[in-house]
């Protein structure tokens, strides 16, 4: 039984890796604690044609607003268009339990921002969408809540 929930986790491992179309923003269910707070910033360089975009900055502020209330300010700025804002909230309905997962519902650009002057996409950039995310931390001994472990997540959710 240990190895098929192993492999499982592998399986949602993999294939959120593979379906994952943007991993810097994807949502997750990680939630912080009420007074918690946590940075990520990204800095890509590209080397794409003439013309398309060359680097990339993002940065990211996670702060807890409540146990169960998150919010997110997310900066992006692509050298080839415009400095966007994007605020995310999110709320945890459900906590990880021995036989439950974290289950998180978000809203995400919920001020409706617009996010590129891409003329391809920006009448659609500004739209809210909404998520529910899942996750479930394995691990590999049964009873011991210790390294080494796997945390996978699930994440369904409308147009971004």
């Amino acid at each position: 039984m240990r190895s098929v929930r192993l492999a499982l986790a592998l399986s949602l491992l993999v294939g959120g890796a593979a379906l994952a179309d943007d991993i810097v923003t994807m949502p997750t269910a990680n939630q912080l604690k009420k007074g918690e707070v946590d940075v990520a910033a990204y800095y890509l360089w590209l080397s794409l044609p003439d013309g398309a975009p060359q680097f990339v900055q993002y940065q990211t502020l996670y702060l807890g607003l409540t146990d169960r209330i998150e919010l997110d300010v997310h900066r992006a700025y692509v050298d080839t268009d415009k400095t966007s804002y994007v605020l995310v909230g999110s709320y945890k309905a459900l906590a990880e339990g021995p036989t439950t997962p974290d289950l998180v519902f978000g809203v995400r650009n919920f001020t409706a921002q617009p996010t590129t002057n891409n003329p391809a996409v920006h009448d659609k950039s500004s739209d809210p969408s909404v998520y529910l995310a899942g996750a479930k931390t394995f691990f590999l001994k049964k009873d011991v809540q210790g390294p080494p472990l796997v945390r996978a997540h699930l994440v369904v959710g409308s147009s971004d």
